[in-house]
């Protein structure tokens, strides 16, 4: 595979960075060696699912 630009991790922070470089027509792969994307942002959803509420 290759790409322009390969954004390493998953924060709110990396995801928005392989967004701003997808949107300036970069080839841009985001690359994140957990199981979800998100970080803690993601927290209160996940929760939300896992509880059911």
């Amino acid at each position: 595979m290759t790409c322009s630009i390969a954004v390493w991790g998953g924060t709110p922070g990396d995801i928005a960075a392989a967004v701003r470089a997808a949107r300036e027509g970069r080839d841009t792969v985001p690359v994140a060696d957990g199981d979800h994307l998100g970080g803690m942002i993601d927290v209160p959803v996940r929760g939300a699912v896992v509880s059911g509420t």
